[in-house]
């Protein structure tokens, strides 16, 4: 009935009266809206603190068990073709003969970072470092021996030198007692 009434106001334009029914609503409403907000406002900065309580660490339930280190093989059948997840060609950097082999370096084998492959017989190389040593130790002889040899031909110089003077000194002396006439 309240709707068919202010349609009947609305319609005599009795409209002052619906208006400021409404401003007292929304004023109304406005301040229960404020004051709920202070009222909370008042409840929040008034509650009491709450108690600091240290919650224990918590315990975590594990089973343990004592394991043995035990070596096993496991077996897979299948059908396919197995290949390598790494093939690599390997190269000695030195020629030689192949004195021993990894037990693990073989077609199908494992080997593992840092291992010894193979070893190449040092027969070669010692006998290579042997006639080294011997072909240093007959250059020094040659060495030594040059050594001597210029000596002995600086020797041999000096003498021909000497002999040089006294030619020379003979011939002067020869050719004064010509221009002497004594001879």
């Amino acid at each position: 009935m309240d709707f068919f009434n202010r349609a009947l106001a609305a319609w005599r334009g009795d409209t002052d009266r619906i208006m400021s029914r409404q401003k007292v609503f929304i004023i109304l409403a406005v301040v229960v809206l404020m004051a709920g907000a202070a009222i909370t406002s008042l409840l929040i900065r008034n509650r009491p603190k709450p108690e600091v309580v240290i919650a224990p660490e918590p315990r975590r339930f594990v089973r343990t068990m004592l394991l043995n280190k035990q070596d096993k093989t496991f077996w897979v059948k299948g059908f396919g073709t197995v290949r390598p997840k790494t093939e690599i060609s390997i190269a000695p950097e030195v020629s030689g003969k192949v004195a021993a082999r990894s037990a693990g370096f073989r077609t199908g084998g494992f080997i593992k970072k840092g291992d010894v492959l193979f070893q190449i017989d040092p027969a070669d190389y010692k006998l290579a470092i042997e006639r080294r040593r011997a072909e240093i130790a007959q250059l020094r002889a040659d060495i030594a021996r040059l050594r001597q040899e210029e000596k002995n031909h600086q020797a041999d110089l000096d003498i021909a030198e000497r002999q040089m003077e006294l030619v020379s000194q003979e011939m002067e002396r020869n050719e004064r007692l010509r221009r002497q006439g004594v001879i």
